[in-house]
């Protein structure tokens, strides 16, 4: 942490962990102010898979989208490569972290005028990903190559009448139209708990999961997560 710290120029004394499920990320500081610093190990995503998630976001922002800046480390990168104990690599980057607060379900505020700025801020991102032109290099995978869809690396551990319906539902979505007004890249994850609210606008981040699927997904993502976690 003390090299990563370098690094990104913040202090490297008792940053706050955050989260360690896909991502290990923590609350870090820099003269006082909070950021986010997030670390992803190749098992997860390519360091290209990354920046293809931070310049989309570049390109969210400078569209009018209220998402934390991704900031440069020391060496003018958004990347920065360090190594574990086992010689694997962790992707590693810096986020401004979002103002305002986590909204909950039991909030006295998660009501109508949430909801409202909610889809206006979903709509938005869509209608702005439609004029995003990533470098081949820089292109996020297709819903259908996320490794969660690759029921042949569960197989052994997969009831063989799941893998049927799996391919029946992955023959429905592929007969699906697609077009520039009904898919394009998306967030995929923006329930509460990946938004901040502050002064009746949201502030969305956690990108990792995005990639190339239907506008409809995320209101299924937004709608399902608040049902499932309640939270």
């Amino acid at each position: 942490m003390v090299k990563l710290a370098g690094i990104f120029q913040v202090n490297a004394g008792n940053p706050v962990k955050l989260g360690d499920a896909e991502n290990y990320v923590f609350e870090v500081y820099r003269d006082g102010t909070p950021y986010i610093l997030r670390m992803t190990h190749q098992s997860h995503r390519t360091k290209d898979q990354v920046l293809a998630e931070l310049k989309w976001i570049e390109h969210l922002q400078n569209n009018g989208s209220e998402i934390p800046k991704v900031l440069f480390s020391k060496e003018k990168n958004l990347v920065e490569i360090v190594k574990g104990s086992d010689g694997t690599e962790f992707y590693c980057c810096l986020f401004e972290k979002a103002p305002g607060v986590r909204m909950k379900a039991t909030d006295e505020n998660f009501d109508g005028p949430l909801f409202f700025e909610w889809g206006r801020t979903i709509g938005q991102m869509h209608k702005q990903t439609k004029s995003y032109k990533p470098e081949a290099k820089y292109k996020r995978l297709d819903w259908h190559e996320e490794e969660l869809l690759n029921v042949q690396l569960y197989q052994s551990d997969v009831p063989e009448q799941v893998i049927r319906q799996q391919e029946i539902i992955n023959k429905h979505l592929n007969a699906l139209s697609v077009h520039q007004d009904n898919f394009g890249l998306i967030h995929s994850d923006i329930h509460n708990g990946n938004f901040h609210y502050h002064e009746g606008r949201i502030h969305v981040f956690d990108f990792d999961d995005c990639s190339y699927h239907w506008f409809a997904s995320d209101l299924r993502s937004s709608v399902l997560s608040d049902v499932e976690f309640g939270t």
